[in-house]
């Protein structure tokens, strides 16, 4: 379902057909939302990130949104063997990585707290310490941050569109007080929705409610549905 059905089916059961641009916005924030309090299976990818010698730091993925996990992999042994870099807070990280110092492989890494888009598309770095005595590359794990729904056309990344519809439903009572708002809509809910994502064989994470204080710095049920 893409934003112009989903926004267009929620209006009605809403009656807000004249909220239409305010509608696609509430979409966006809920998105935000949802992404950003908690962790996702499907928002998980990898990218593999190759560093000179000596050098500690490298750009991340444009569509990065939160570090998850890092690996080194051992290309001089067969069968390959992975090694696990662990993650530092940005704060202590820059406390131990001078002086600069060399390795086979890095033992920590942290991302830059900037989140958002320099001019070349880049959302910040990746840190490592020590750095490689020879080339080499790392594999960055991470949360993925969807880029807002600008078209109709324009499908969201979050699978359970009949939750999202619900929800989006609760944002427009929230947005016109109506006394049917419910503040705890996501929260009542966010067990049963993992629950469906793998019974249908989605991928899912244990729910993770994130501290906001990171993003600082750096909702109608029981409504049918057609496929």
């Amino acid at each position: 379902m893409n934003r112009g059905q989903l926004t267009s089916h929620v209006e009605q059961i809403a009656n807000a057909v004249n909220l239409a641009s305010i509608t696609d916005q509430l979409l966006n924030v809920l998105l935000s939302k949802l992404y950003t309090d908690y962790t996702w299976g499907f928002l998980i990818r990898e990218a593999s990130l190759a560093m000179a010698s000596g050098v500690a730091s490298v750009a991340i993925p444009t569509d990065y949104g939160m570090h998850f996990h890092c690996k080194w992999f051992d290309r001089d042994v067969t069968p390959n063997s992975s090694v696990n870099i662990i993650w530092a807070d940005y704060s202590d990280f820059v406390q131990i990585e001078v002086p600069l110092q060399v390795a086979d492989h890095p033992e920590r890494y942290t991302v830059t707290p900037n989140v958002y888009r320099d001019s070349t598309g880049s959302r910040g770095t990746l840190l490592i310490h020590p750095t490689f005595d020879a080339p080499g590359t790392v594999v960055l794990y991470y949360y993925i941050q969807p880029a807002d729904l600008s078209l109709d056309a324009d499908v969201p990344t979050f699978p359970d569109h009949p939750f999202l519809a619900d929800a989006l439903v609760n944002e427009i009572h929230r947005y016109q007080r109506d006394p049917r708002w419910d503040p705890y809509f996501i929260e009542r809910n966010i067990k049963r929705v993992r629950g469906n994502m793998k019974d249908q064989g989605g991928v899912s994470t244990p729910t993770v409610r994130l501290d906001p204080r990171y993003f600082r710095k750096h909702k109608r049920r029981n409504s049918r549905w057609l496929d």
